[in-house]
């Protein structure tokens, strides 16, 4: 954690980020509308709803199409040098740009998700892309960190040649691997299952009376002698 905490505040002191990142292409919103889709697809799933039951989908689908090009069109309209005093109206505008990813892929999941025979959906839900989606969030998770801790033992001058950027490339991509990989193992596959027996919901299992017991032997009785006939 302390490597991270020298990775942010390093980033935050570029110009780059400052200037451009931050108003425009950090996607903390997009994790709000992940988890808002996640929750209404499970509400979905668990009470058996289809997309007919939502009123107008296909309109709002439209309209969040609609509403993701506008936002990317008018970046053409964009100051090419940035303005030197905080501007309200560019911060109204990079929040709605960036909501508009969010949106868009809210639809279009569940879009592709309830629609029959959906080969999309049970890609998704194999086993192997549910194993691989914990451990890319894993790897995701130590990037910066990664990619912090060999750039700070660097300490020799390096060519700029395509050799060097293989090479280091190669080293982050296979270090954040495995990195990820520990951190799944030892970090989120223990947490997950011990609070997985807290987080079930709690069976009740109501004795059955005798009055109960025999109402149900007569009715299996009378199920067998209609199948008879």
């Amino acid at each position: 954690m302390m490597i991270v905490r020298y990775v942010i505040g390093e980033i935050r002191n570029l110009e780059y980020y400052l200037k451009v990142y931050v108003t425009f292409e950090s996607n903390a919103g997009n994790y709000f509308f992940g988890i808002i889709t996640g929750i209404v697809y499970h509400h979905f799933n668990s009470k058996g709803k289809k997309l007919e039951s939502i009123k107008n989908f296909n309109a709002m689908f439209l309209l969040a199409v609609a509403f993701f090009i506008k936002m990317n069109v008018l970046t053409v309209c964009l100051p090419r040098d940035h303005l030197a005093e905080p501007s309200l109206l560019l911060a109204l505008y990079g929040s709605l740009l960036k909501a508009s990813w969010g949106i868009l892929a809210c639809f279009l999941m569940f879009y592709l998700t309830f629609r029959p025979r959906n080969l999309f959906a049970s890609f998704l839900q194999h086993p192997v892309m549910l194993v691989l989606s914990k451990l890319s969030y894993s790897s995701y998770v130590v990037q910066y960190t990664v990619v912090y801790a060999i750039y700070r033992n660097v300490t020799t001058p390096l060519m700029s040649n395509a050799f060097t950027t293989i090479l280091f490339t190669s080293a982050v991509v296979f270090i954040t691997l495995f990195v990820g990989f520990l951190l799944h193992v030892c970090i989120e596959v223990p947490v997950m299952t011990l609070c997985k027996p807290l987080l079930a919901p709690q069976r009740t299992n109501f004795p059955v009376s005798p009055t109960e017991e025999h109402l149900i032997e007569n009715k299996a009785k009378t199920d067998i002698k209609d199948l008879s006939k």
